[in-house]
C-alpha cells in the first residue's frame, strides 16, 4: 500500500469531516505528516502514536500551548516549512530552463503562476491551480502534453 498516499487521503477525509461539524478544516497536519514519514514513521504505529499525541495536546496540553509566544509559534512554523518545501525540484527545474530542457520553461512557468496564486490570492486556489496545470502539461488532463503544446 502506498502509504503517504493513503495518508494525505485520510488527512483529507479528516479535514472534510472537520468542516461539516463547524470546524476549520485545513492543512496544517500535512507538514508534520510529511515529517513523520521523512523520519521513517509510516506504519500503524507511527500512526497512532501521532494521533494519540494529537489528542493529547488538543484535549490536555492545549492550555499549556496557549501560553507559547507568537513569535516563538512563528519561529516553529518557518522551521517545519523549510523542512517540508523541496527545494530540489525547484532547482531541477531552474537550472532545466538555463540548459534549454524539454518542458522546462513550462514547469518554472507553473511554479510561478502557482507561488503567485498562493502568495496573492489564496494558498487552496494557488495549489489546485498548480495541480491542474501540472497534470494539463504531461497531457493527463485534455489531451495536451509538452509536446502538443511545443508544436502550438
Amino acid at each position: 500500500a502506498d502509504v503517504p498516499t493513503e495518508t494525505i487521503l485520510s488527512l483529507a477525509a479528516g479535514n472534510g469531516l472537520s468542516v461539516l461539524a463547524g470546524g476549520f478544516g485545513g492543512c496544517g497536519l500535512v507538514p508534520q505528516t510529511i515529517l513523520n514519514l521523512n523520519s521513517g514513521g509510516g506504519g500503524q504505529i507511527a500512526t497512532g502514536a501521532y494521533a494519540a499525541s494529537m489528542i493529547l495536546f488538543a484535549l490536555v496540553i492545549a492550555p499549556l500551548v496557549g501560553q507559547i509566544s507568537n513569535p516563538a509559534i512563528a519561529g516553529i512554523m518557518v522551521q517545519v516549512s523549510l523542512e517540508t518545501i523541496q527545494w530540489q525540484p525547484t532547482f531541477d527545474t531552474v537550472k532545466g530552463v538555463f540548459e534549454n530542457k524539454e518542458g522546462a520553461i513550462i514547469r518554472l512557468g507553473v511554479l510561478v503562476i502557482t507561488t503567485l496564486l498562493c502568495y496573492y490570492v489564496d494558498f487552496a486556489v494557488g495549489i489546485t491551480t498548480g495541480v491542474v496545470l501540472d497534470l494539463i502539461s504531461q497531457g493527463k488532463i485534455g489531451g495536451m502534453g509538452r509536446t502538443e503544446i511545443a508544436k502550438n
